[in-house]
């Protein structure tokens, strides 16, 4: 069985999503209000699932235009829902479905573990 080249690339942002998701909640935990760390949270989330959407279309044989990808970094809350759905049907609605309830569960179990560890 031979792997597709972007496999790898594309299982380590999906791991890269859910860490920072994790990390986001113990961050949120220690310094609630701190600005600096949301938008350099935001940026790195954005990054990664944008990269992600252009690794997987290139994978697919339908490379995303430069000008899209802008779009993409911007809205990718938006975007990407739309792009899994669109791709794979409703396997997309599934496998969607599946990764908001693991980042959500990413995002408190960093929250509640930090709260615990630090008070």
């Amino acid at each position: 069985m031979q792997r597709q080249p972007f496999q790898k690339l594309r299982f380590n942002l999906v791991i890269v999503l859910y860490v920072g998701w994790l990390v986001s909640g113990a961050v949120q935990a220690l310094m609630p209000n701190s600005a600096a760390l949301y938008y350099l949270y935001s940026l790195i989330m954005s990054a990664a699932a944008s990269w992600w959407l252009v690794i997987d279309a290139s994978s697919r044989g339908k490379p995303v235009l430069h000008i899209l990808q802008i779009f993409v970094f911007w809205f990718w809350m938006i975007v990407l829902p739309i792009y899994l759905i669109a791709t794979r049907g409703l396997q997309g609605l599934g496998w969607l479905a599946i990764n908001v309830c693991g980042l959500l569960a990413a995002l408190w179990i960093g929250f509640f573990a930090m709260v615990w560890l630090a008070y």
